[in-house]
């Protein structure tokens, strides 16, 4: 009985020594789990902020993409925009270059006009000039005319108006041999017998008579000189009245 006693004594130790340890376990387990149940929910906590950051994030990205859409589209517009503003420049200095040469060559013809009216206005003047000589011509042959009426019988009837007339001037003159040079020849109609009727200011000087003839020049000799007359270089000689 006692050995039965000593041997319950020793496995109710032993069991209360499985307990006390099973208890301890037990109570390290509560705590393990305490502290697993604590790291999860610290774990969770985390994994949601994770997941908050990563929607935010998500936004983020979101807002940056359309804002780098936005952007590109904005450099495709200022593209457009910078390409507008080159075709116009490209325009606008075609036309200027245009304008230039219209400019210029409205300059030019303005100085051609300028040009063509001074020798026009030349023209004019040096025409007026021979026109008023040609006046003067045929009022000194119109006097000529009527000094020799008065003085011929029957001039009318030898008197004629050349039907080709020359109009020139005296170039040479040697009284020693009563001849005179006027300044036109057979280019200009003059031939050998033609009466030239030489005249100064509308008077009447002399009478010559072509003896001989080049293409630009003449040579005639004085029929008769008027009264107190003498014949100079410079003098005006017409066949626009001969007898």
């Amino acid at each position: 009985a006692e050995e039965w006693k000593s041997l319950v004594s020793d496995e109710l130790a032993k069991s209360r020594g499985d307990l006390a340890k099973t208890k301890e376990d037990l109570n390290n387990f509560k705590t393990s789990n305490e502290t697993y149940r604590a790291t999860n929910e610290g774990l969770t906590n985390e994994n949601r902020d994770l997941k908050s950051d990563k929607e935010r994030f998500q936004g983020n990205i979101a807002a940056l993409q359309t804002s780098l859409q936005q952007k590109d589209e904005h450099i495709q517009q200022l593209d457009k925009e910078k390409s507008d503003l080159v075709a116009q420049n490209d325009r606008l200095r075609s036309d200027k270059e245009e304008a230039d040469s219209a400019k210029t060559s409205a300059e030019l013809a303005q100085a051609r006009a300028e040009l063509d009216l001074q020798q026009v206005s030349e023209e004019l003047s040096a025409t007026q000039i021979e026109l008023t000589s040609a006046k003067n011509a045929n009022d000194a042959l119109s006097l000529f005319k009527e000094q020799v009426v008065r003085k011929i019988p029957n001039v009318d009837d030898i008197v004629t108006e050349a039907a080709n007339p020359v109009d020139a001037a005296v170039v040479a003159h040697k009284p020693e041999s009563n001849l005179v040079v006027i300044s036109a020849g057979s280019e200009d109609g003059v031939k050998v017998g033609d009466l030239f009727t030489i005249y100064r200011d509308g008077n009447f000087i002399a009478k010559a008579q072509i003896t001989h003839t080049t293409p630009d020049l003449a040579g005639a000799r004085i029929q008769f000189t008027n009264d107190g007359q003498s014949i100079r270089v410079g003098d005006n000689a017409s066949s626009r009245l001969a007898y």
